[in-house]
């Protein structure tokens, strides 16, 4: 009996009731078996540690309007302290992950929720690529992984630009492709729940960003530590995720964005009637320089040809 791969895992066998070589597809724009990869040891540390870094960035963002885009069930918006919080999903995606899992592989001790941000109000669109929002509408939109799970990222990512108001978030999280998990993407070793997602760079991401108007804060990388499919080889790697962060910061298998919509304030200038014409003024006639010496009429004779005559009028 060969031992499961501790990166990949076992691969079990097709249910009774299909052909061999065959299996059960997905619904469109949807990764094969994210719901259960994301219950896995791996998906619960990439939870862990993005839960962790919304807590800490989003509780001091302040407006009116907080929306989370996908993933109805995680409380991504928890410590986020706006009045109005909405939770949008897709049909397709409504088995959101879940953050149950190994005790060891958990982030720092979760805030509670408070009284008003118990149970937000959810929503459901066909996908995030039309919003039912007004333009400028909306202070803060969480987006974890919504890229990943859309049929076209950059008409979703213009979506979202069109109904923040200007001075208005983006928190944006997705998978770096440049990692030890990327690496394993590109050698065909890639998970099963994350086979189907394009994984875009983060320079691509500033790249969009730069060109909807959306000002990119300083990015945060985490989870340094490969792709593992068993709990305890998650374990012993442990190390790397402070050497990671050390040496190789940029490497991290996930990145977080938080980008600012930048609108430039115009004003306009009338005319002012209060103003007085300019009237023209006549040139003033310069006087005689004060440096210039004073000509001496004895002296002028000298440069003539012939001496001056005494008895000559004038």
């Amino acid at each position: 009996m060969t031992e499961p791969d501790p990166i990949v895992g076992d691969h079990r066998p097709v249910p009774p009731g299909l052909p061999q070589g065959t299996a059960s597809k997905p619904p469109e724009g949807r990764p094969s078996g994210s719901s259960s990869w994301w219950q896995t040891p791996a998906g619960q540390l990439i939870l862990a540690w993005e839960q962790a870094q919304f807590d800490r960035l989003l509780a001091d963002i302040f407006g009116f309007h907080a929306v989370q885009l996908g993933v109805p069930q995680w409380p991504a918006l928890r410590a986020n302290r706006m009045p109005l919080h909405l939770v949008v999903s897709q049909p397709c995606l409504q088995d959101p992950p879940s953050l149950q899992g190994p005790a060891s592989l958990q982030g720092p001790s979760s805030l509670e929720d408070p009284p008003s941000l118990q149970g937000p109000a959810a929503l459901t669109v066909g996908d995030f690529q039309s919003l039912p929002f007004a333009s400028s509408s909306l202070d803060l939109v969480v987006a974890p992984h919504v890229l990943e799970l859309g049929a076209d990222p950059r008409q979703t990512l213009r979506e979202i630009e069109r109904v923040l108001r200007p001075e208005g978030r983006l928190v944006l999280t997705g998978f770096n492709p440049v990692s030890l998990w990327g690496a394993q993407h590109l050698m065909g070793r890639t998970p099963a729940g994350l086979q189907r997602s394009p994984w875009i760079s983060l320079p691509r991401l500033k790249d969009w960003y730069a060109l909807l108007g959306l000002e990119c804060l300083p990015a945060h990388h985490g989870v340094y530590r490969p792709h593992l499919a068993e709990a305890k080889w998650l374990e012993r790697t442990r190390f790397l995720e402070r050497a990671g962060d050390r040496w190789w910061p940029i490497c991290g298998a996930v990145y977080l964005t938080v980008a600012v919509k930048r609108v430039q304030a115009i004003r306009t200038v009338g005319p002012d009637f209060r103003r007085s014409r300019l009237r023209a003024h006549p040139a003033a006639v310069g006087a005689r320089r004060q440096s210039e010496p004073a000509r001496d009429p004895a002296l002028q004779c000298t440069f003539q040809d012939s001496p001056v005559d005494p008895h000559r009028p004038g």
